[in-house]
């Protein structure tokens, strides 16, 4: 079965058009799921013309399937107007040991007022102790989240932000750098992708606490689109997300803020003005 969820009538506005499902979620029998950053299309698995596509997948098993589910269910519920419920699509599943690791499931959506996912961002840069490691496609922040991105820096903690040196909008990637002197000013290491397009959407902080889902760090994941994200609580998920950012670096350039600021006027006139359009993008 296939459902259209707010179906586009003009298929040439798909990318530029509010409250999309930007979920990306994989159940099996209501044990095993997949949450993170991979659509299904042709280019996850061949790559861009400038390089490999580089995406991160969660996989879980146990209960914290159910979470996925229930995101599937509802959403499933509101395209198809047919409720799905019942235990074959809860089976019981025994409850992990002292060795599992607690996940938490978050959806948001633009309904309401709270923002869910990116009110947990903030969180966890607000109580940040050591580090904070971030990668995100696109970066075009509220205020909220760029104020707590920089105090974090300010206070000492090691805030590291990856982005693509090039994205598959070019309009978003001088929108994105307009942000980079104001974070790198505040302390805030910023490193560009150079092996091709990285679309991951990751975060790991203090050896503790890890998301991956499919929420951007823009307007538009915060504010507009259906999103979901896992947050995970303990050291082994954390450091699988820690060295997989490490390993990441050795395919990217970090940016020096001095020679950043001498970068052409050109340059900083088509990011200013696509600034503009950041809420949009």
């Amino acid at each position: 079965y296939v459902e259209s969820f707010l179906k586009v009538r003009f298929p040439l506005l798909t990318n530029k058009v509010n409250y999309r499902n930007h979920r990306k979620v994989v159940v099996i029998d209501g044990k095993v799921g997949f949450v993170g950053g991979c659509n299904i299309a042709d280019r996850y698995l061949k790559g861009v013309s400038w390089g490999a596509w580089r995406d991160t997948m969660l996989l879980l098993r146990g209960a914290a399937v159910h979470g996925l589910q229930s995101s599937f269910l509802v959403d499933w519920c509101f395209a198809s107007g047919s409720l799905v419920c019942g235990k074959r699509y809860f089976p019981h599943v025994p409850v992990v040991g002292d060795g599992g690791t607690a996940v938490q499931v978050v959806q948001s959506n633009p309904v309401g007022d709270v923002r869910t996912i990116m009110t947990g961002f903030v969180k966890v840069l607000s109580s940040a102790r050591n580090y904070v490691y971030l990668q995100t496609p696109y970066f075009m922040p509220n205020e909220a989240f760029l104020l707590a991105l920089k105090s974090a820096a300010m206070s000492g903690v090691d805030v590291r932000l990856m982005i693509p040196e090039r994205s598959d909008n070019r309009v978003t990637d001088y929108a994105s750098r307009s942000y980079l002197c104001d974070i790198m000013e505040a302390g805030v290491k910023v490193y560009l992708y150079t092996g091709g397009f990285m679309h991951c959407k990751t975060l790991v902080c203090d050896d503790t606490l890890a998301s991956v889902g499919s929420a951007n760090l823009d307007f538009r994941s915060f504010y507009y689109n259906f999103e979901v994200s896992a947050f995970l609580y303990g050291r082994e998920a954390a450091m699988l997300l820690k060295d997989s950012f490490l390993e990441d670096t050795a395919h990217c350039r970090q940016l020096a803020l001095a020679s950043f600021r001498e970068r052409p006027l050109m340059e900083r006139c088509k990011e200013s003005v696509s600034r503009l359009f950041s809420p949009l993008l």
